[in-house]
């Protein structure tokens, strides 16, 4: 009866004013969404009424007859629009101003179920008649006895039951382990075999692969013995060519450094830094032809003044022999004093176009022409 009356009594007393409220703040929160659905249907409306409202007309519409105005327009604009405004014609009174937080507490608030305080007040005579029955039994009990030495005994049992009960979990959580442990280890087993019998496979590509990289290796060690004897043949063959004095002898190429070595007749080693500078020029183009036809490649050449450096006779050596064989393509920068008017008609059967760059002081910047020095000034026009 205490239970019932501080927990379910005044639920019931207050279960009408309840539901009431519930059906108030729906009733509201209706019309609140209803109004402000009106609201933004009837936006456009209300901003091209309003800029209707404020023309100049004449006579001048009086207040009443804009408010008039509008309420008919608005009616007019609804049924256009299809706008449902059944709702919104009730007058409703809004007098919870309520959060969403506020509103579904309130409308989820529990409702108490009506009880029959009877069925409570049976439950509490039988209570009443077992109780009575209970204190009857005890008074009819017989006197103490003295329990101590059981309890200590109880006492003593439950807390080897404990021990026991901790004992018995530790071994469950060892066997857990052991069990993981077994489960891992045959897993492990499992995984190992099966790589077993992918060995073989593995085994026989290895032993393909070192042998496919010994013989790769041998393959690159001839190659690289035989394009060192076909390096100094070139090498030889075109100093010779291109230097107007056979004054150097042999020619050794170092595979393992890949370096060159030239000696002169009497077998000693040419410092090629003592050597001149026209010299030194021709060692290196003569270098780079021969690493180019060894190399069976056909590179484009941009040479830049190749003849500044060198004498007459081993600039003819250079027109006869290297520029007109270098490569399919050669493209020589040079200045008016190096290719002259003999080494031009030398080079002009191999010349596919000839440009001349001016820089122009006045407008700061280079202009490109068709055309070779000599041939300007045939054309003394386009000087």
């Amino acid at each position: 009866m205490k239970k019932f009356k501080e927990k379910e009594l005044y639920q019931l007393v207050l279960l009408p004013a309840i539901r009431q409220l519930k059906q108030n703040i729906r009733k509201e929160r209706e019309y609140l969404d209803a109004k402000y659905k009106e609201k933004m249907q009837f936006a456009p409306y209300e901003q091209f009424i309003e800029k209707l409202l404020e023309v100049s007309v004449f006579p001048p519409l009086l207040k009443s007859q804009k408010n008039q105005l509008k309420e008919k327009g608005k009616d007019i604009w609804a049924q256009l629009n299809n706008i449902q405004r059944t709702l919104l014609k009730e007058d409703i009174k809004v007098i919870h101003d309520l959060s969403n937080k506020d509103y579904h507490f309130l409308l989820q608030y529990p409702e108490a179920k009506a009880q029959n305080i009877r069925t409570v007040l049976e439950e509490m005579k039988k209570a009443e008649d077992m109780l009575k029955k209970y204190r009857a039994q005890f008074d009819e009990a017989p006197d103490a006895v003295d329990t101590t030495e059981l309890d200590e005994q109880i006492k003593e049992s439950h807390q080897q039951l404990g021990e026991l009960r901790q004992k018995k979990k530790d071994v469950f959580s060892i066997v857990r382990k052991l069990r993981d442990e077994h489960t891992k280890l045959q897993r492990e087993i499992t995984e190992k075999q099966k790589l077993r019998d992918e060995l073989g496979p593995v085994e026989k590509k290895i032993q393909l692969l070192n042998k496919l990289r010994s013989a790769t290796q041998e393959f690159i060690d001839q190659v690289t013995l035989l394009k060192a004897k076909q390096l100094k043949l070139q090498v030889e063959t075109i100093m010779e060519q291109m230097f107007r004095k056979s004054e150097f002898g042999e020619v050794k190429f170092h595979p393992e450094k890949f370096t060159l070595t030239i000696y002169n007749k009497e077998g000693q080693e040419v410092d090629l830094m003592s050597r001149s500078e026209g010299e030194k020029q021709l060692i290196a183009l003569a270098m780079i032809w021969a690493l180019t036809k060894v190399s069976g490649s056909q590179i484009p050449f941009v040479i830049d003044t190749p003849l500044a450096r060198l004498d007459s006779i081993h600039r003819s050596n250079l027109v006869q022999h290297y520029f007109t064989k270098l490569s399919d393509q050669v493209i020589i920068l040079s200045t008016d004093t190096e290719i002259t008017s003999d080494f031009y008609s030398e080079l002009a059967p191999f010349i596919e176009k000839s440009y001349i760059l001016n820089f122009d002081e006045e407008e700061q910047y280079t202009k490109i022409e068709e055309g070779y020095f000599f041939e300007k000034v045939k054309n003394p026009w386009l000087v």
